[in-house]
């Protein structure tokens, strides 16, 4: 593989080693805090994992540099910086990327055939999906590609947003582009690109099996007094869209 960060060979991966196997067992909120109440015996490996020393991992902020607790703190970004010294892997360097402007999600991050979830969701992963950590360093877990329906429809259920990252291309691909940078001069690539590609909600995800499901968006145009209809079937992605002249001429 071009990409030195991926490790899609069955050898080095396995989906027995990726899930613990164990049972459920009750539920404990999020918390890198060390006052933390009482948790399961099931949640105990999660407390020998803390996130990486990474700066901006260790003192979390937003884009616009506001800590947790600032009445304007935006939980859906996040300040990626690098201290001096730090570095990361080309893929972490897209992971961050991606995670920066998503920071409300869980990033499925595809790397081979394989999703795997990295730092805070890594320890949410091995709490609510009994994902076995892979590794002894920065807490990491995934699992094969083929329980992304299983794993993503239990996190949404429990209230979380997903965010599903694809490679975009193969390494056979990135060669290819590569080859044509380095004929333009350009710096070359050292990860496929990766892209997030859908993002799962409790609007948006429904169970799998259900029948047709809608989102409803309504616009109003003032000047044309027009409204604006679109509905989607999430469950098979079917879009309908269509306006209307507003009835007697008033806002709604």
């Amino acid at each position: 593989s071009s990409d030195s960060d991926e490790v899609p060979s069955s050898k080095k991966r396995t989906p027995s080693a990726l899930s613990s196997g164990q049972p459920s067992q009750s539920r404990v909120q999020p918390a890198l805090t060390h006052d933390a109440p009482a948790v399961p015996m099931a949640a105990l490996g999660e407390q020998a994992r803390q996130v990486s020393d990474l700066g901006f991992l260790r003192d979390k902020r937003d884009a616009q540099g506001r800590r947790e607790g600032d009445p304007n703190f935006d939980p859906t970004t996040m300040l990626v910086k690098l201290a001096k010294g730090e570095k990361l892997t080309p893929a972490m360097e897209q992971y961050w990327n991606i995670k920066k402007d998503h920071a409300d999600m869980v990033i499925f991050f595809k790397m081979g055939k394989f999703y795997e979830l990295f730092e805070e969701d890594a320890l949410l992963g091995h709490r609510e999906l009994d994902l076995a950590f892979m590794g002894k360093d920065a807490p990491h877990c995934g699992f094969p590609e083929a329980a992304l329906p299983k794993y993503a429809e239990k996190l949404v259920a429990l209230g979380h947003k997903v965010g599903v990252v694809e490679q975009m291309e193969t390494p056979a691909q990135l060669e290819e582009r590569n080859k044509k940078r380095k004929e333009a001069g350009q710096r070359v690539d050292k990860a496929v690109r990766r892209e997030i590609c859908s993002v799962l909600t409790q609007g948006t995800a429904p169970p799998q099996g259900a029948q047709a499901k809608y989102v409803l968006f309504v616009c109003e145009d003032l000047p044309s007094k027009t409204l604006g209809v679109c509905f989607v079937d999430v469950a098979t992605g079917c879009v309908s869209l269509g306006q209307c002249p507003e009835e007697g001429g008033g806002a709604y």
